[in-house]
């Protein structure tokens, strides 16, 4: 083996590392779906309970439960299986905003039949 040969197999490894810790960092991750979740799913103070969906769903366990809902369709709808697999997706917090919208909205027209 040449040590040109070594080194562009050194080369792949390390690329192959760094792409490695990138698919396991949590870097970003929290940011991906930040705005629809402290839209629908945070209180004044920061409970789930005096959110939006939290009022809807009538309880803050609930609406955290939908927010894990929404939070992996969203990753189903874009094809990937973690939010940190959403970092640099820039339309993903428009799908989870979208899913929030209607979801509400659905749990608003049945609630008003109840």
């Amino acid at each position: 083996m040449t040590e040109h040969e070594k080194q562009e197999i050194i080369e792949e490894i390390k690329k192959s590392l760094a792409e490695e810790k990138y698919m396991h960092s949590t870097d970003g991750t929290h940011t991906v779906l930040k705005e629809p979740r402290d839209k629908w799913f945070r209180g004044k103070d920061y409970s789930w309970g005096g959110s939006v969906m939290g009022e809807a769903f009538g309880g803050g366990t609930t609406a955290s439960q939908v927010w894990d809902m929404i939070r992996r369709l969203t990753c189903l709808i874009h094809g990937k299986q973690y939010v940190r697999h959403l970092v640099g997706d820039d339309a993903a917090a428009e799908t989870a905003e979208k899913l929030c919208q209607f979801i509400y909205d659905l749990r608003m027209e049945v609630k008003g039949h109840v």
